[in-house]
C-alpha cells in the first residue's frame, strides 16, 4: 500500500508515489488508534473558505468527534493547511496513537521541507504543524486519495454551502455509505 507517511521524527525518504500508485482502500485503524480525516473547501479568494476535520476511531470507523469552521483564506493551500493543523491539534488533545490524513499532496510534501521552502501563504500554520509533530512520536501524517477523505470533504463542502446540520457528528455514520 503506497500511503505517504510524513511525521516527525519518522520522516520517510523524499521519494513519493504520486497519484497513479495510490491505494484502493484506506486501511482501518487498529484498536486504540484514531484516524483523523482533514479537508478544506475553497471557492474563491473573495468568499470565505471552510475546513472540516472528522475524527474516526477504532476498527469500526465510528465518528466520535470533529471540527468545522469558516475562515478567510486566499488560496486552497491555506485552507488545507488550516484543516490539517486543526486535525493535528485534535490528535494532540487525544494523546494516543493518531494517523492524520489529508488529500493535499502538496501540503504533505511541504511538511517534509525546511522552513525556507514552505509556501509563504500558510507558513505560520506550517510551523505550528511541525511543532506538534516534533513534540509527539504518536502522531503520523499521511497523504490519502480524495475518496478516502469523503467524510471530511462532505463536512467542508456542506459548511461552505451553509447546509451542515448542527448534529453532523452524530449523523455522519448514517450517511457515510452515500458519500
Amino acid at each position: 500500500m503506497d500511503i505517504v507517511p510524513v511525521s516527525q521524527p519518522h520522516v520517510q525518504p523524499s521519494s513519493v508515489q504520486l497519484r497513479d500508485n495510490l491505494p484502493h482502500s484506506s486501511p482501518p485503524p487498529s484498536n486504540h488508534h484514531m484516524v483523523i480525516h482533514c479537508d478544506g473547501s475553497f471557492i474563491s479568494d473573495s468568499q470565505p473558505a471552510t475546513y472540516g476535520v472528522v475524527v474516526v476511531v477504532n476498527h469500526h470507523g465510528q465518528v466520535c468527534d470533529g471540527r468545522a469552521d469558516i475562515l478567510l483564506c486566499s488560496t486552497p493551500f491555506e485552507v488545507e493547511a488550516k484543516a490539517l493543523l486543526e486535525g493535528l491539534k485534535l490528535a494532540q488533545e487525544y494523546g494516543g496513537e493518531c494517523i492524520v490524513q489529508s488529500n493535499c499532496l502538496n501540503l504533505v510534501q511541504a511538511l517534509r521541507q525546511d522552513k525556507a521552502r514552505w509556501p509563504w501563504r500558510g507558513a505560520a500554520w506550517m510551523g505550528s504543524m511541525k511543532s506538534i509533530l516534533q513534540a509527539s512520536n504518536r502522531i503520523e501524517v499521511r497523504f490519502v486519495h480524495r475518496k478516502f477523505n469523503a467524510k471530511a470533504d462532505w463536512v467542508a463542502r456542506s459548511l461552505a454551502r451553509n447546509s451542515l446540520p448542527d448534529d453532523w457528528i452524530s449523523i455522519l455514520d448514517l450517511i457515510s455509505d452515500f458519500l
